[in-house]
């Protein structure tokens, strides 16, 4: 028998960093993420967005791998709101996302920490946030990042 403890940050912007999510309207979107993801066999642990970003705290099965649940999760929601009545001007995702693996140790601190994206983006811009991580998880940061094709 196989044991498997596979949490998983992932983190991704709107495309052009548009923002898209009204604040009113995430609750539909998170349902919608939370649904598929269980339909896979993906435990959403937390989720949360800013207007222009979101973070998902998953637990991910065996079975699949962090991109494909990742390109999931962005094709099927650009699709389903694109021009939705909920999300009027939201045009999708940005190419490129960031995960990050959490210990069992350190799952409440991110849950705490995509809990509380309302409190972090009144100090920081999603742009300082996102490339603190990258730092802090010894990724080089490229200049493509922030650049939407």
């Amino acid at each position: 028998m196989s044991h498997t403890c596979n949490y998983q940050h992932i983190i991704f912007r709107t495309y052009k960093s548009q923002k898209t999510i009204p604040e009113e309207s995430k609750k539909v979107l998170f349902a919608y993420i939370e649904k598929l993801c269980e339909k896979q066999g993906v435990q959403v642990l937390c989720i949360n967005s800013h207007f222009d970003h979101i973070h998902i705290l998953i637990e991910l099965p065996p079975t699949l791998c962090v991109a494909e649940v990742v390109k999931l999760i962005k094709q099927t929601t650009s699709k389903a709101f694109q021009r939705h009545n909920y999300f009027p001007f939201f045009d999708g995702w940005a190419t490129g996302y960031a995960a990050f693996s959490v210990s069992m140790s350190k799952r409440e601190t991110v849950i705490n920490y995509i809990k509380n994206q309302g409190e972090h983006h009144r100090i920081k811009t999603f742009r300082e946030e996102y490339e603190a991580f990258l730092k802090a998880n010894g990724i080089e940061l490229d200049n493509y990042v922030f650049i939407d094709k």
